[in-house]
């Protein structure tokens, strides 16, 4: 992929998407960090199974935390990785936009972009509904093997058989 497009505006748009769900990931990570820590401390010397149950959080949160800290930086992340190593993995790419309307009054629009992998692993980044065509027409020129859109028959083409999605 050329150096220049990954300075696309669209390109940082998918970066704020994964620095949006790393925080999130990350203060998920701290929360369980803290509610195990304070499960320790409270029960340690009553309940010996509650401070192993503990203890085995703050483990979890522990390694949870580390790998976070290691992917720290978007360009890091292993869709850019794929994007400037091995675009051809990528054979499937699609955007849907939600909206939430009770009682009829639109209250929230977002919008979902599917990256999909010849392997059957995915991608799915949250985006401003109004920018996943931009981001869309970027990618559709970094992946020209790709296919993009959304229909029922590709989504049971790549459920039985990703590679069939190339011969189209």
């Amino acid at each position: 992929m050329k150096e220049s497009l990954f300075h696309h505006p669209a390109m940082n748009m998918i970066r704020e998407s994964i620095r949006r769900d790393w925080w999130r990931q990350w203060i998920a990570a701290l929360i369980l960090l803290g509610i195990s820590v304070v499960g320790v401390y409270w029960f340690f010397g009553s309940n010996t199974l509650l401070v192993a149950l503990s203890l085995s959080m703050v483990l979890i949160a522990l390694v949870l935390v580390n790998q976070l800290w290691q992917n720290a930086s978007p360009d890091h992340h292993p869709l850019f990785q794929i994007l400037r190593e091995e675009p051809e993995r990528i054979i499937w790419v699609y955007g849907m936009a939600t909206q939430w309307m009770p009682f009829g009054i639109e209250v929230q629009k977002s919008g979902l972009l599917y990256i999909k992998l010849i392997d059957g692993k995915d991608f799915c980044l949250s985006l401003p509904h109004d920018k996943l065509k931009l981001v869309s027409r970027t990618l559709r020129r970094v992946l020209p093997q790709a296919v993009f859109g959304y229909n029922p028959e590709r989504a049971e083409q790549y459920r039985v058989d990703p590679k069939g999605l190339l011969e189209e």
